[in-house]
Formats: C-alpha cells, sequence, structure tokens
C-alpha cells in the first residue's frame, strides 16, 4: 500500500499501525486542531452514543488526513466525558465499523488478512474447504467476545488451532479491534488546551439533549414525561444523561417509572446509562421491583432521602402530582386551535 491507498486504509482503520505512522508523519499540533478535524471527532462519538457505526467514502487526500487525525481527537474527547458507557459504546463503534468496512471490500481476504497483520495476529491461510484461516486456540481465547457466534463451540477445532471461515475470521478480528480500542480508553488528559474540556462539554450536552428527546419520544405513547413531578423528573433526566445516582434514587426512580406504565424493559434501558451499570444486578433488581410491584414512595419519604426538590408541588404523593398533570396535558392537546 502507498499513497491513497495507504491514506484510505488508515481511514478505515485508524487504530492501525500503518494509521500511527501517518499521523506521526502529518504531526499535528495538539494546540491548533483544525475546526473540520474536530467536527469529524464529533460525528464519531455522536455515532458512538447512539451505538450506531461510523462508515464513510471520502477520497481527497486532506479530507482523509483529517479523519485520520479525528481518531486520536475524539479518543480525548470522548475520555473527558467520563463516561463508561459511552467509552465502551465509542469502541463498539470502532469495532462495528470495521466489521462493515471488510464485509463491503471487494477484497475482503486480503484486507483482513492485512489488518489481522497490522493488530500482531498469529494466522495461517489454510486450503481446507469451508475455513479460511487458522489460528493458536489461547490467541483467539485472548479476548473477551461480544458476538455470540464466535463462542468455540461453533468453531472448528484441530491440533490447538481455531479454523475459521471468513466470515467469522472477520468477526474475529473486529473483536479484538474492540478489545485494543476498549483498552486504551481512557486516555490521558492532563496539561491539555482548556478548549477540549470546552468542546467534550459542549459535545456532552448535544448528547445528552439528544438522548433525553429520543427517549422521551419513544415512551410518549403509553405514558408523558413531561407530567412526572419534579423531584422525579430530576431523577430521570439525571439517569438519562448518564450520571450517578445513589442507589435509594434509583431504586425510587425504577418503582415510580414502573407505577406510571413504563414497561420493565424500558426502565432497564435508561438504567443502562449509569456508569457502574451492571446488566445482571439492574435486570434482577428491576425485575423484583416491576413483578411486585412496588408503591412509588410518598412525598414525605422523598424528603427523608433528601431528593424533594424546591419547588412546591402542593401534593403529598409524587402519583397525585402525575396524574393531575397527565389530565392537564390531555385537555389541552384536545383544544381546538384558533385560526387565525
Amino acid at each position: 500500500m502507498a499513497g491513497t491507498q495507504q491514506l484510505q486504509f488508515a481511514q478505515k482503520f485508524p487504530f492501525s499501525q500503518t494509521a500511527k505512522k501517518i499521523l506521526r508523519e502529518i504531526n499535528p499540533s495538539i494546540e491548533h486542531i483544525p475546526e473540520e478535524t474536530i467536527k469529524r471527532a464529533e460525528a464519531m462519538i455522536s455515532h458512538a452514543s447512539k451505538n450506531k457505526p461510523y462508515n464513510i467514502s471520502i477520497k481527497p487526500a486532506e479530507m482523509l488526513e483529517q479523519e485520520i487525525a479525528a481518531f486520536p481527537v475524539a479518543k480525548i474527547l470522548v475520555s473527558l466525558m467520563k463516561d463508561n458507557f459511552l467509552l465502551k459504546s465509542f469502541a463498539s463503534t470502532i469495532a462495528k465499523s470495521t466489521f462493515i468496512y471488510l464485509e463491503k471490500s471487494p477484497d475482503r481476504k486480503q484486507l483482513s488478512l492485512d489488518l489481522a497483520e497490522e493488530l500482531g495476529l498469529e494466522v495461517s491461510v489454510v486450503s481446507e474447504k469451508g475455513s479460511f484461516v487458522e489460528m493458536p486456540l489461547v490467541q483467539f481465547l485472548g479476548i473477551r467476545f461480544n458476538d455470540p457466534a464466535l463462542k468455540l463451540v461453533n468453531q472448528k477445532l484441530s491440533d490447538g488451532k481455531v479454523k475459521l471461515n471468513i466470515n467469522t475470521f472477520c468477526r474475529f478480528v473486529s473483536e479484538k479491534v474492540f478489545a485494543i480500542v476498549y483498552e486504551s480508553l481512557p486516555v490521558k488528559t492532563t496539561s491539555l488546551p482548556n478548549f477540549y474540556k470546552t468542546t467534550a462539554r459542549q459535545i456532552s450536552q448535544k448528547i445528552k439533549g439528544a438522548q433525553v428527546r429520543d427517549f422521551n419520544f419513544k415512551v410518549e405513547g403509553s405514558l408523558n414525561p413531561n407530567a412526572f413531578p419534579p423531584c422525579f423528573a430530576s431523577l430521570y433526566q439525571k439517569q438519562l444523561a448518564g450520571e450517578g445516582l445513589p442507589h435509594m434514587a434509583r431504586f425510587l426512580l425504577a418503582s415510580f417509572l414502573n407505577a406510571v406504565g413504563m414497561p420493565q424493559r424500558q426502565i432497564l434501558e435508561i438504567f443502562k446509562k449509569s456508569p457502574n451499570y451492571d446488566e445482571k444486578i439492574a435486570s434482577y433488581q428491576i425485575k423484583r421491583i416491576t413483578e411486585q410491584n412496588y408503591a412509588p414512595a410518598s412525598c414525605a419519604k422523598i424528603k427523608t432521602y433528601g431528593l424533594c426538590t424546591d419547588i412546591e408541588c402542593r401534593v403529598k404523593h409524587p402519583m397525585t402530582y402525575y396524574r393531575r398533570a397527565l389530565r392537564k396535558l390531555r385537555q389541552q392537546n384536545k383544544k381546538p386551535t384558533k385560526k387565525g
């Protein structure tokens, strides 16, 4: 690979040794990052927040260089956000993008081998029917798989070697990419110019706002977050934004969401934003709350836990507030609009 081909490879796989070499040659100033590079970095993070792959087709050499430089900038920005969920999503987005690039390539066999070499993987091409490469079992088991298709029970195993077809090999390489990127995060963020922190904060606010709007839209059919009492509206917004709520606050919020009709799967979805999220524990706790229908705490108890806002609701129970507010909103929606 050389010239444009090398740049295109590095743009598709910005974590590769080729990309790192080009980045050293470009030698971008950490003090003066072009606006377009920052925009590309923000686009990567935005895709990660939605758990979507980031795949684009670029030809001009200058734009390819900007894309290559955007990757380390994105890693800095996402590290400054201090959101463990987003860090994992960022690595997942890069891994998913890698798989798509490999799958769509007209020469995916050679491209997957080239990338495997860049990642330091030990593989050998085999001529056996139904297999493309083989690798040491120890190497295959060296990463934790997210893709169930890569379980060892689904693979061919012979003489301490795992044999993979081309599709499974591309999946394995993508999982290796996830491990490499995730292990490299968060990056050190000391002694950085202030604009990095400012940019990270602005991107974070955009993402949180978009997530709240998106989730509210999904649940609007069965319940209305705009009718939540101020205490639970605050907890709801903080949870969606990925802030670390105390255990009791999470319990009270889950109980309230269940009481107003939010399905168990949607309650679990918003708790995935927690910095210390553990799916097994969260699933158990939310299932217990929904199956036993824990009653939401009264205003008196909410005040005892220090979770009441300063707003005077004039009710003794948050469900009273919710029902009144919901009726009011429905009446407003039924009013005919005046024609000018």
